[in-house]
């Protein structure tokens, strides 16, 4: 063992017999005088994003009144040695830092991230801050929703991937009725259907959605043209479509409105 760490040990003994254990594991962020400690484990991805990857972040710190500061930031995957990482810095005088992130790809182990700063407080004294913080094992994924009937086919005609006016007609009075079907390419999580008026840029507003069970490729939509000769114009239908694995793409025509 270094000298510079028996003796750290020795006064740290001495300086706990007097003024006690000092520091909180339990914090996030902690401070004791001069040093600072903060660690920061979590989870992301997935529909909650809270599943697919372990990421960690660690910081210790000393202001410019610190003495002999010892900085260690170390990062733990339980039950995967391989993938710990630690990291050590030594400050004899003066202000510093340590700062590190880790993150693991579809890691379903549980983990730890641990931070300390100590240093010597007036010449006697070492003083410690100190922080833990812990990320969970992998959550398995959330059930789908209870399956619901699926769509007779009289609602939604589609019988091929795509988008199509179930009358087969892209044009309308102001005032009439206009029904949507659209069928995706895999089953749908959700569907966001969007109408935009004359005029109106991007996708619209958002008039209605719809949630799928795991299984369900088919939706139906049905909205009507607001009355009146000022309301006549090119309108643009579009469903937004969610897949199950959380990527997205959209599908749309227009109907244009005219007077008779």
């Amino acid at each position: 063992m270094k000298l510079y760490r028996v003796l750290l040990l020795i006064v740290f003994i001495c300086a706990t017999l007097f003024i006690g254990v000092v520091g909180n594991i339990l914090a996030n962020r902690n401070q004791n005088a001069y040093w600072f400690a903060e660690a920061q484990a979590w989870r992301s991805g997935g529909l909650n994003n809270d599943r697919l990857h372990v990421n960690m972040w660690g910081s210790a710190e000393c202001t410019a009144r610190a003495r002999s500061t010892e900085l260690e930031i170390s990062f733990k995957i339980f039950g995967k040695p391989e993938l710990n990482e630690f990291y050590e810095k030594i400050i004899y005088h003066g202000s510093g830092n340590l700062v590190r992130n880790f993150k693991s790809h579809y890691q379903d182990n549980s983990g730890e991230a641990h931070v300390t700063s100590t240093g010597i407080y007036q010449q006697v004294f070492v003083l410690q801050a100190v922080s833990t913080d812990r990320v969970g094992v992998m959550p398995p994924p959330p059930p789908p929703p209870d399956p619901i009937p699926p769509l007779p086919i009289e609602d939604c005609p589609c019988d091929t991937v795509g988008i199509e006016s179930v009358n087969g007609l892209y044009t309308a009075k102001p005032g009439e009725s206009h029904e949507a079907c659209v069928m995706t390419d895999a089953p749908f999580y959700e569907i966001l259907w969007y109408v935009a008026a004359p005029g109106e840029t991007g996708l619209g507003t958002n008039i209605e959605v719809d949630t799928g069970d795991g299984t369900t490729t088919n939706a139906s939509f049905s909205y009507t043209f607001p009355s009146g000769a000022m309301h006549i114009g090119t309108y643009k239908i579009t469903a937004y479509i969610y897949r199950w694995n959380q990527s997205a793409y959209e599908e749309s025509y227009t109907v244009d409105v005219a007077l008779p």
